[in-house]
């Protein structure tokens, strides 16, 4: 698990840690980054289209629909009346470039380890980096998105019984986190290993919190790496986040699941990727070869 100091990263609904625009929360996400329907949850984080270091996932406006769409599976029910609860539902977001925001067209968007669940690709159904994929319900996931000059990013969260409507996921270039980890002596993209970036948010902006201490619980892998202001490369002589609010993890093995977490500085909560752990202050998050997991902290 990261842990992250004694601040909170808001977890905006832009992957990638990038401007995103307006953080306006997504329809069908609760509070934590958990995405179940019916509550609200905060906006603001780091991959996507909202202010933010590599491109923080911003949420659009969107409304929750109806759960009637997504394939459902017979419940029993009371007084001879029956209830049906959904076996998967629709989330439907759009994938942009961080930090610029701009839509993102032919990103290969899946399910992680869902192998029976088809693909898409954004832009493929009307253009402007949109994409509408099924996803299991009531359940811990995560998408992966892909492009080939892209960084490839493994976004988790957890899904409720509603459709999910109204994020926007930004993806960085990939040659810009190429040299983030390049000034750290780690190559990236690794085909036998997983990255880690985390992002702490003063409260709901998609500004960096600086201060931040971040830990993974876990024995291996490199990091925490702080980025410097402006998050292009990263600087070995920080110990807990710059204003940049960032901290990335190098060489974590595949197919583990992590908990990441604050350790020291301002008070910090989960608000936008991975999945709730059993504090606030922490997520636990999937890690995939090749692949960059992505999730934000809001701290005070």
């Amino acid at each position: 698990m990261v842990r992250f100091g004694s601040s909170t990263i808001a977890g905006a609904l832009c992957l990638g840690l990038a401007a995103c625009g307006e953080v306006i929360t997504p329809a069908g996400l609760s509070a934590g980054a958990s995405a179940s329907g019916g509550e609200g949850g905060a906006g603001g984080g780091p991959s996507g289209s909202g202010a933010g270091p590599s491109g923080s996932a911003s949420a659009g406006s969107g409304s929750s629909s109806s759960s009637s769409s997504s394939s459902l599976s017979a419940s029993a029910g009371t007084g001879g009346g029956g209830t049906t609860t959904p076996e998967t539902i629709t989330f439907s977001g759009v994938a942009r470039r961080s930090p610029t925001g701009e839509p993102l067209e032919k990103v290969q968007v899946c399910v992680f380890d869902e192998p029976s669940i088809p693909c898409v690709l954004s832009g493929h159904d009307g253009g402007n980096g949109t994409f509408t994929i099924q996803v299991p319900a009531s359940a811990e996931i995560a998408l992966t998105l892909a492009r080939p000059d892209s960084t490839s990013v493994l976004f988790p969260f957890k899904t409720g019984v509603e459709d999910i409507s109204g994020w926007g996921i930004g993806i960085p270039a990939a040659d810009v986190t190429t040299q983030f980890y390049s000034t750290a002596g780690q190559p990236f993209p690794n085909s036998t290993f997983g990255f880690i970036e985390v992002f702490a948010t003063q409260g709901n902006s998609q500004e960096g919190e600086a201060g931040v201490v971040v830990s993974l619980d876990f024995g291996e892998g490199v990091g925490p790496l702080y980025g410097a202001p402006g998050n292009a490369t990263s600087d070995a002589t920080l110990t807990a986040t710059s204003s940049a609010g960032t901290a990335r993890f190098a060489k974590v093995p595949e197919g583990v699941t992590v908990r990441v977490s604050p350790v020291d500085g301002p008070p910090c909560a989960l608000s936008f990727g991975g999945w709730p752990n059993d504090d606030a202050a922490s997520a636990r998050v999937p890690i995939a070869s090749g692949f960059e997991t992505h999730l934000s902290f809001s701290c005070q």
